[in-house]
């Protein structure tokens, strides 16, 4: 199993394994968990909330293309059932966040 920087199709191909809504707004990047040429899972990075109590005491940032430049927000972690409790999904977010391209996540 490999990841691999996706498209919104790739996503489209485990939405429905998850819970909540399948559309995501706001979209920054996904990648998806590939096992040969069959998507396994995917995780979703979105921009974050300009709203997000107690944000500016924390990071300590001001605009939101600054907050835009540095942050980044995972909204979706998917596996499929067939891989679910091997660590598919671990694997998924432990080599994904370095290749987002965002200091904090």
């Amino acid at each position: 199993m490999h990841i691999q920087e996706g498209s919104y199709e790739d996503w489209k191909k485990v939405a429905g394994f998850h819970y909540r809504s399948h559309r995501v707004a706001f979209l920054q990047k996904i990648f998806v968990l590939k096992r040969g040429d069959r998507v396994c899972g995917a995780v979703v990075y979105v921009y974050p909330m300009s709203t997000a109590p107690c944000r500016k005491r924390v990071l300590k940032i001001d605009s939101m293309k600054e907050l835009n430049e540095k942050l980044a927000r995972v909204a979706r972690v998917v596996v499929h059932p067939k891989y679910r409790t091997i660590g598919a999904s671990v694997k998924l977010l432990r080599e994904s966040l370095p290749k987002c391209g965002k200091p904090d996540v």
